[in-house]
């Protein structure tokens, strides 16, 4: 199989063909940028003589967020057009199930079209995780 390095990531129109109604240009996340993320916005705190390791969540979401929507055009919310920048991708995935769900989708899609099965799943479980560690009871 063959594979590219280069992740200068793919267009998705919000409606299928049709440049004006929208787009976003999203790409994968590959593993040593997931790992750094990770790593920078994890604390090991030492009490007692006890390791307690914290993951800033909402920061990781942010930063892995901002690398995966690389650009967007067309892209409205509540009656105003906004700018693709960190702030901005970070209120649509937070604010806006619909955008969050077709990014998501694609997102997945792209992961998975030259992948294994065995691959396929792993790729989808960590993806998964990263965006539901979020909201879980912890």
């Amino acid at each position: 199989m063959k594979f590219s390095a280069q992740n200068k990531g793919e267009k998705f129109y919000f409606i299928d063909n049709n440049p004006d109604a929208g787009w976003v240009i999203l790409r994968i996340t590959p593993k040593f940028i997931l790992d750094k993320i990770v790593e920078d916005t994890t604390m090991t705190i030492v009490r007692r003589g006890q390791k307690e390791v914290k993951e800033n969540i909402p920061k990781q979401n942010r930063e892995i967020w901002d690398y995966q929507i690389v650009d967007w055009n067309n892209v409205e919310l509540d009656g105003k057009i906004l700018e693709c920048n960190i702030d901005n991708k970070e209120k649509m995935m937070n604010e806006v199930p619909g955008f969050f769900g077709f990014i998501l989708e694609r997102l997945n899609w792209l992961g998975n079209r030259e992948l294994s099965g065995e691959e396929k799943a792993k790729n989808f479980e960590r993806q998964s995780e990263l965006f539901t560690k979020e909201n879980s009871p912890d």
